[in-house]
């Protein structure tokens, strides 16, 4: 079992007044031995070089096996009404259970939690938990006859009400390992009287004492039921227990007055451990010396095994603290980055500060280059210098007023740069170029030796590292691979690099090597120890300084790990070596073993020698050792040892091959060790084990069963050799006469023997190599002889207990059974197989063999080894069995003494159905008994009264009927005792009327456990108009579950009864919830409007609810009836489908609301006509619009919301005009009533007719036009023609009109071009035709025409692209060109293409 550990920490101690002065002793505390709680150092503190002594004292604590009890200063730790109120509200109970917060030892042991009565009490026995708190006491403590393992604090028979300010309360006080648990009786008001009690129990944590505050407590009035009173604490049998003087068992009062029960057990012996600051253990017991170097705090951990398996644990906190003058030392380590030099001023705040833990201003620094010079003082070397490399100082702290008085630290300068590597070793462990995935940051140590204050960063670049960027954590390492390290501390940083990679190789080896090995198989064993390591480590490697393990696989091998080889074994077969220089590399290689082992081939010999058994015996070990020898002699030479340890000792000096054994017995053996050697120190040790055989016969006489008493027996001889062997190893051979069995004669021929009265064989008993001749003699013993079967029929048995089921005495017919005169054994058995006359289910007690009315029984009859068998066959005949029930007899317990008399022949009724048997009572002996074991034995001296008085509420006694024939059954009466119910006066709130009938119903069964103090499983709960009725049982409410009454019945009463005649009544008021106000100055109606006119409208009945009552919950019904009958109930009332020709013009809601009781309103139902219209479809020119001018006749509209296709509010007037958009547009109109409707107007734009190409052809044009009716052509938008073809165009662009027949609608319309191109001009700057000109190409839409001009030698001379005009002046990079003819091509947007000659005549 683990021990459960409380932890404390003595953090807050003197917690609240009464603590101070109980708990002032019982924590531990930490001093020096001048007894200095934190001891402060100072030059004048005698320290024991750098070390001082602390101590600890500890507080004593006692088993809790027995208690000491004396009077308490009336000093309560709260006030008695202070805490968390357990809201009792019960009589005579165990009403709750509470946590304690600390694990609590009373009466030797561990508790946690308690469970409070109502009378005054805790116990720590949880099982009590909703049990009866009985609320009499006659009994003294101690007495087993008390309520156990509880604390009386004060006990008296209380009550604890709702209706009232008692209460009982716990709370918590205190801070760990002392807080307090305590429980208050606050004003229990003592049944019977007027008087309250008032008291206060406390558990202390830790010393597992217990008090008792008590307030007041008066004596017990006269009229109350029981007047004792107990304040105490008894443990968990009642053998041991204390009360203070006159505070025992009684009728006592007290005020003002406390009580303590301190443990006086054995004083509990503590483990005391020391701790320093940071939790490290740095002693044990009572002192421990520590040497600090700072301001220090010291811990001890006190251990007390308080309890079982709880340990109670106190701690104290030292700080050992140096005086602001004594020159507490600190090392420093100061690292320089981002330089090679630096200027150093030691005699700066900037390392001094650092230099001590105190204010340096306190102290002189003087700093040294070796720690003896700083020791013996003297001048100090110079504080400013440059420091352009590391440096170490020995730092001499001394107190100004007295130098003597000082310590000393180290003080080391690093330069970061004069530190740090430019290249790394790593080990190449395979030898393969490359190192995947390595963590950089096993790289920090090799860079930095001294310690890190700061942080380091891996970068690929000196670029990233200055950066901070794209920082590396691993990295594929290859050799000379670049790292930059980034070194960052609180106050500079600084990049390194590059710092180069290098790959140490891996030891070199030689792998794989064939080794082959000839040894010697000594032990023959197959193995044999090899030094690995010495034999083959040379042949792997010559590297200096490395370390070689042998593995027997290669994954072994690689991790390093697992059992290294020290043996070899015959074979051919691969082992691994792993060979590791400093640093960590190594290679593994294979070695390709072939082992053949030399033998001297013998074997283990085992000797049997017969003898006499104590005869000694003389042995030539040599005799034998040749034929253990499995090869030649030649060269063998073969000594003798005691043991197989002197065997294979070189040192040993063997025995000689004579030996005489001496020790007697039947077997006695005897081992020796024979060693073959031979010349080339091969050797074999072998094992010769002497056994000396001495051949016994161990039984010689044997009775054979005569099984037939016929005078002869058929006897298997080979059943007999187990007898004559005993123990022996060996084999049993079977003769007639002495001489065949030393001749062998038919050996194994006799296996049968037919033996008459009396023969004698002979058998020859061989054992390992020796035999011998024994006789043996057969004797035929008859068997019993017996009747082999007995019928026993008996009438006018008794079926005791009517179960069918009877003990009867099977030796009773044993006599009858066997009539011989020899002595027999006989045994009984239910089952018996005739074939191999063997037997089963041994009865164990056939005197008292319990059996139905017919069975049958076999009976082995034996006289010594030979038995016959006879079978018993019962039959009984039952008398006429008595038929009981059990019986319950139950008392009320009108005095709470558990002291209730009862006669047990009130139960007879119960027991004895008359119709369930054929004998009368009358002729029935009846009887008592207080077990089921002494009715059944019936015996007078057992017998009790009929009248038994008991001091249980529930015990058991047995009854036992006899008939005059003596025949029997027994039954329990079990006694229970009720206490009588205690009734409580309540109240049924909140009653409403909830169907709204006029009438209250409620279930008063919900409410029972309101109406009684203490809740019985067995309470009867019935209910009455008024009191009388209620004590005489008249005119009972019918089903209570659903009782209906008229609000004007304010008070009913009801009877809680636990059996007949025990019982209690009490009144139930009933009190009225309020209704909910409902404003009906004016009547809720809806008056819907009707969507689509036709008087049928789904109406959202909820509209009204927040009118109504807001915030309640509503329930729609047809009428007032289903409100009563919860009958039709509107599921849906946002939807409810209202018909205003036929349906009814009115529903009812059901108004609820939490805390109100229902009501009921009426809202009345109507429709409104709803503006509905159509508009007709509209229709406009492309590139017009059109007005939309409805007409809406009788329809009363005050508002209109015209709405676009795209969603937007376009008009709010009645008109829309100037519609130049197609699609959907929605009109919403209101009308006075209030309602609207919304339709939808579709606005068109008319079809025309759409150009999709133009063909020219010279100067004509095609026309290609599309449309879904007939289309008019026309070049002047005037005059239209069927044709689309139009003939002999004017040079220039044209215009093409197309519409459909009969539209009014403008044309659609489409450019052409008729080209003019000219085919001569004169650039000679007369101004007349100086450039040649290609016009109206912006009919293209913006689309490019292409020209290219060519001299005679196809040389293209000229370009330009254009979408309005081509130019040329005859010009080529400014220059004229020559007067010729050119060639052009001329590439027209649309996709024709123009060629021909242009004349340029650039002369006059």
């Amino acid at each position: 079992m683990q021990r459960r550990i409380i932890f404390f920490t003595l953090a807050f101690l003197l917690f609240c007044c009464p603590v101070i002065g109980q708990q002032l002793n019982n924590y531990v505390k930490i001093t020096d031995v001048f007894g200095n709680e934190n001891p402060v150092i100072d030059c004048a503190y005698p320290l024991t070089g750098n070390c001082l002594t602390l101590k600890t004292t500890v507080p004593e604590f006692y088993q809790t096996t027995s208690y000491s009890v004396s009077t308490a200063e009336f000093f309560p730790y709260v006030a008695f009404n202070a805490g968390t109120a357990l809201k009792v509200d019960a009589d005579d109970s165990f009403t709750n259970k509470v946590k304690i917060p600390f694990n609590f030892c009373y009466f030797g042991n561990n508790y946690s939690e308690v469970v409070v009565g109502s009378n005054g009490v805790i116990t720590f026995d949880t099982n009590q938990l909703g049990k009866i708190n009985y609320p009499n006491i006659d009994y003294q403590i101690p007495n087993i006859a008390l309520p156990k393992n509880m604390i009386f604090g004060v006990f008296s028979d209380l009550v604890f009400s709702n209706d009232n300010d008692s209460e009982i309360y716990y709370a918590v006080v205190g801070t760990a390992p002392f807080r307090k648990f305590i429980v208050n009786f606050y004003k229990g008001r003592i049944l019977g009287c007027t008087d309250t009690s008032t008291s206060q129990i406390v558990l202390s944590e830790g010393t597992n004492t217990i008090e008792v505050f008590v307030e007041t407590k008066p004596l017990i009035c006269a009229t109350a039921k029981f007047e004792n009173s107990l304040l105490g604490i008894i443990n968990a049998d009642g053998s041991l227990g204390y009360s203070p003087p006159q505070r025992n068992t009684g009728n006592w009062q007290a005020q003002n007055e406390g009580w303590k029960f301190t443990p006086a057990g054995a004083l509990i012996i503590p483990e005391i451990t020391w701790y320093d600051s940071n939790k490290e253990i740095i002693g044990n017991g009572e002192t421990v010396s520590v040497c600090p170097e700072k301001d220090e705090d010291y811990s001890v951990e006190v251990k007390y095994n308080i309890c079982g398996n709880l340990d109670l644990i106190l701690k104290d906190t030292s700080s050992v603290t140096f005086a602001t003058d004594y020159p507490v030392a600190k090392d420093f380590t100061k690292i320089f980055c981002g330089g090679t030099s630096f200027n150093v001023d030691l005699n700066t705040n900037e390392y001094l500060k650092e230099l001590t833990p105190k204010n340096s201003d306190n102290f002189v620094f003087k700093f040294y280059n070796s720690e003896e010079e700083a020791i013996l003082g003297g001048d100090s070397e110079d504080t400013s210098f440059v420091l352009d490399a590391n440096k170490i100082f020995f730092v001499r702290v001394e107190n100004p007023a007295d130098p003597n008085c000082f310590r000393i630290s180290t003080l080391n300068l690093q330069l970061i740069s004069g530190s740090l590597p430019t290249s790394l070793p790593i080990c190449d462990i395979n030898n393969d170029g490359v190192e995947s995935n390595f963590q950089l940051s096993n790289f920090n140590s090799k860079l930095f030796s001294f310690p890190l204050n700061g942080t380091v960063h891996y970068f690929l670049s000196q670029a990233n590292a200055d950066a901070n960027l794209n920082e590396v954590k691993t990295a594929n390492l290859t050799d000379n691979f670049q790292l930059y390290v980034r070194y960052k501390t609180g106050s500079c940083s600084q990049t390194f690099g590059p710092i180069t990679i290098k790959f140490n190789r891996a030891p070199i080896i030689n792998s794989p090597i064939d080794y082959e090995i000839k040894s010697c198989d000594y032990l023959g064993d197959g193995t044999e120890p090899f030094e690995f390591n010495t034999i083959l480590g040379g042949l792997v490697t010559s590297e200096p300084n490395a370390t070689l393990r042998f593995y027997a696989t290669y994954q072994q091998a690689f991790v390093g790990t697992g059992s290294t080889l020290t043996t070899i074994r015959e074979g051919l077969y691969q082992v691994f070596v792993r060979v590791e220089i400093p640093g960590g590399c190594f290679s593994i290689g294979t070695i390709n073993l072939n082992i053949k082992f030399t033998k001297i081939l013998a074997k283990d010999d085992t000797i049997y020698i017969c003898f006499d058994g104590i005869q000694d015996v003389d042995v030539n070990l040599k005799d034998y050792a040749s034929a253990m020898l499995l090869q030649s002699p030649i060269g063998i030479n073969t000594t003798f040892f005691q043991s197989m340890a002197a065997a294979v000792d070189p040192k040993s000096i063997p025995i000689s091959n004579l030996q005489t054994i001496t020790d007697n017995g039947n077997l006695v053996s005897k081992t020796f060790y024979v060693k073959f050697s031979d010349g080339s120190d091969c050797y074999a040790v072998k094992a010769i084990k002497i056994n000396l055989v001495h051949v016994i016969i161990k039984q010689s006489k044997f009775e054979i069963c005569d099984v037939y008493n016929d005078g002869q027996e058929n006897v298997v001889i080979s059943t007999l050799s187990k007898d004559i062997l005993g123990g022996q190893s060996g084999t049993v051979y079977y003769f007639k006469t002495r001489e065949d069995a030393n001749s062998n004669f038919n050996l194994n021929a006799l296996t049968n023997y037919i033996v008459q009265e009396r023969s004698q064989l002979f058998v020859k008993i061989v054992s390992y190599t020796c035999s011998d001749i024994f006789p043996i003699d057969i004797v035929l013993t008859p068997t019993p002889v017996i009747k082999e079967a007995v019928k026993i029929v008996l009438d006018s048995v008794c079926d005791n207990n009517n179960d069918g089921l009877e003990p009867f005495d099977l030796t009773k017919y044993e006599k009858e059974i066997y009539k011989g005169a020899n002595t027999v054994n006989f045994q009984y058995y239910t089952g018996y197989n005739p074939t191999n006359n063997s037997l089963t289910g041994l009865i164990a007690k056939p005197k008292e063999f319990i059996i139905p009315n017919a069975t049958v029984v076999f009976v082995k009859v034996s006289a010594g080894r030979c038995f016959s068998v006879s079978r018993l066959d019962i039959a009984l005949s039952f008398l006429p069995t008595i038929v009981l029930k059990p019986a319950v007899l139950r008392k009320c317990d009108y005095n709470f003494d558990l002291n209730e008399s009862f006669n047990l022949a009130d139960a007879l009724p119960q027991l004895f159905i008359d119709s369930e048997n054929s004998l009368a009572l009358a002729d029935i002996k009846v009887t008592y008994y207080l077990t089921k074991v002494a009715a059944n034995l019936g015996a007078p001296a057992a017998r009790i009264s009929s009248t038994v008085v008991t001091n249980k509420s529930e015990k058991s006694v047995w009854v036992r009927f006899t008939s005059p024939m003596g025949c029997y059954s027994v039954a329990p009466i079990e006694l229970k005792t009720y206490v009588p119910p205690k009734g409580r006066n309540s109240v049924i709130s909140n009653l409403c009327d909830d169907n709204l009938d006029g009438l209250v119903d409620v279930d008063l069964t919900d409410f029972t456990d309101k109406m009684v103090y203490t809740a019985h499983p067995e309470n009867i709960f019935t209910f009455y108009y008024t009191k009388s009725e209620a004590q005489s049982e008249a005119n009972a409410i019918k089903n209570p579950e659903k009782f209906s009454f008229n609000p004007s019945v304010t008070r009913i009463w009801v009877r809680i009864q636990v059996i007949p005649g025990c019982f209690d009544t009490a009144f139930i008021d009933l009190s009225f919830g309020t209704k909910i106000t409902i404003d009906r100055s004016k009547p809720f109606m809806i008056n819907e409007c009707d969507q689509d006119n036709d008087r049928i409208e789904n109406i959202d009945l909820t509209r009204l609810e927040k009118t109504i009552y807001a915030g309640a919950t509503f329930e729609y019904y047809p009428t007032v009836l289903d409100i009563n009958k919860g009958t039709n109930r509107i599921l849906d009332p946002h939807e409810y489908a209202f018909t205003e020709n036929s349906g009814p013009q009115k529903i009812y809601a059901k108004v609820s609301a939490a805390g109100f009781c229902p009501e009921k309103v009426e809202i009345k139902l109507s429709l409104k006509k709803t503006p509905m219209f159509s508009l007709p479809a509209y229709d406009f020119c492309p590139g017009g619009f059109v007005d939309i001018n409805p007409d809406f006749p009788a329809l009363d509209l005050v508002s209109f919301e015209w709405i676009n296709p795209a969603g937007n509010v376009v008009s709010t007037s009645k008109e829309l005009k100037g519609v130049k958009t197609a699609g959907i547009y929605t009109l919403t109109v209101t009308a006075s009533n209030n309602c609207f409707f919304t339709g939808d107007v579709l606005v068109k734009e008319y079809e025309g007719p759409v150009i999709t190409n133009l063909i020219p052809n010279g100067n004509s044009y095609t026309v290609i036009a599309t449309g879904s009716r007939k289309i008019l052509y026309s070049i002047d938008g005037i005059n239209y023609q069927d044709t689309n073809v139009f003939y002999n165009l004017p040079l220039g662009v044209t215009t093409f009109y197309v519409k459909f027949f009969d539209s009014t609608c403008l044309p659609t319309i489409k450019k052409g071009l008729v080209l003019d191109i000219k085919n001569a001009f004169t650039p000679n700057d007369d101004g007349i035709n100086d450039t040649w000109i290609i016009d109206d190409l912006n009919v293209f839409g913006g689309e490019k025409t292409n020209l290219k001009v060519f001299n005679r030698f196809k040389e293209k001379i000229y370009e330009q692209e254009s979408a309005t005009r081509l130019v040329w002046d005859g010009k080529i990079h400014g220059r004229i060109v020559s007067s010729d003819s050119y060639w052009y091509v001329l590439t027209m947007a649309d996709g024709r293409v123009f060629n021909g000659w242009v004349l340029l005549k650039n002369r006059n």
